[in-house]
This record gives structure tokens, C-alpha cells and sequence, in this order.
């Protein structure tokens, strides 16, 4: 059995701002550990993709895992 779960970043620069969202899939026994220290690694690395596609910084206003 698996379970989808979401994970979603807004962040806001000093002219840009906006959001990233993905998807995952685990399996249902997956534990809740796992899960966030997937989502911190994501988080890391979207805020990086972000800082360098507009180009000034930006600070990370909301975080959510929806579905754990």
C-alpha cells in the first residue's frame, strides 16, 4: 500500500516571490522520520534552484508537509 504525500515551500525575495510544490509517493510503513528528513533535503535544495533562477535571495516564509 502507498500513500502520497505533499511537499510545499513559499518563499518571498525582495521582487520575486512564490512557491514549490511535489509530490511523493511511500509506502504506508514508511516512518514519519523519513519522511522529514526527505522533506528538509527537498527544502534545501529547491531554496537553492530558487536563489540562483531569480537571482537575489529570498527568504522561506511558510513550509508544510500535507499528508504525513
Amino acid at each position: 500500500m502507498k500513500k502520497t504525500v505533499i511537499f510545499h515551500m513559499y518563499y518571498n525575495g525582495e521582487k520575486n516571490k512564490g512557491n514549490r510544490t511535489t509530490k511523493r509517493t511511500y509506502h504506508v510503513l514508511t516512518s514519519k522520520n523519513t519522511i522529514k528528513n526527505d522533506f528538509f533535503d527537498w527544502m534545501l535544495k529547491e531554496h537553492k534552484e530558487v536563489i540562483k533562477e531569480i537571482g537575489e535571495t529570498s527568504t522561506i516564509v511558510d513550509l508544510k508537509i500535507i499528508g504525513l
